[in-house]
């Protein structure tokens, strides 16, 4: 993990501020940039030197119950080739934790990011989520990536203990731009036999549970099932997606 060479073809650079919020008491806030250039950048099948330029608000309050939330916005632009980028993103993920017991917290997540509008008008609107995780977005499968989507769904979190936490979540897609499809969270493109104009992607239930045995010990396991909405069904072989894992963590 020490031994990574040097990419000369990606450039990378930033600044950022963090700070008290000035409209919600013990909320806090967060402006950021970030410049990526990249001299053999792929996207939609196309490789071109890219220019994105990124920047980012971010407003959140944790720990204050019984009310926590995390906003962000993000705008893009820059040139990809020829062809200039203007893209955009916003995420919001809201939750009430209840006195009870469990600690049970009900939340509403929602992401919305922008797509190609139109093919050949010269300008490239699919929104880039630069260095992405897997569990950032889209569910906790992590099978779509955010790039031309919009996505909404219902939260449950219960900790039977102070050791152990389970969450149920149901993100449902749809297509930001009927003139773009759906992407990895790589920002390839998932392939498509035919075109589609419908908006439904699909469904993607899921359940986890982290299990933290003794202060170095920790156990998480995941399972989620992927319905398929119309446009995937319509576009590729059009089979639902089982997903599951589990991993073993041990911190020194």
């Amino acid at each position: 993990m020490f031994d990574d060479a040097a990419d000369r073809n990606l450039t990378h650079w930033g600044a950022g501020a963090i700070g008290r919020h000035t409209l919600w008491a013990g909320a806090g806030f967060s402006l950021y940039y970030f410049g990526v250039e990249r001299k053999d950048a792929m996207f939609t099948g196309a490789t071109a030197r890219s220019l994105r330029h990124t920047v980012g608000s971010r407003s959140w309050r944790s720990g204050a119950a019984p009310w926590d939330f995390n906003h962000e916005a993000v705008v893009q632009w820059g040139s990809f080739g020829n062809r200039r980028i203007s893209a955009w993103g916003v995420s919001t993920d809201t939750g009430f934790t209840f006195s009870d017991r469990l600690r049970t917290r009900v939340g509403i997540r929602a992401d919305l990011t922008s797509g190609d509008a139109r093919l050949g008008d010269g300008a490239l609107n699919s929104f880039d989520p630069l260095f992405s995780s897997a569990l950032s977005y889209s569910g906790n499968s992590g099978l779509l990536g955010p790039t031309n989507l919009l996505d909404v769904g219902p939260t449950i979190r219960v900790s039977p203990s102070r050791r152990m936490t389970v969450m149920v979540g149901a993100p449902v897609f749809w297509r930001q731009s009927l003139a773009d499809g759906v992407y990895l969270i790589t920002t390839v493109p998932v392939p498509q036999s035919a075109r589609s104009e419908a908006r439904f992607v699909g469904v993607n239930p899921d359940v986890s549970l982290a299990w933290q045995i003794d202060r170095h010990l920790q156990v998480t396991a995941l399972f989620s099932h992927f319905f398929v909405g119309p446009f995937l069904g319509e576009t590729t072989p059009g089979r639902a997606v089982n997903y599951g894992y589990t991993a073993l963590l041990y911190r020194f």
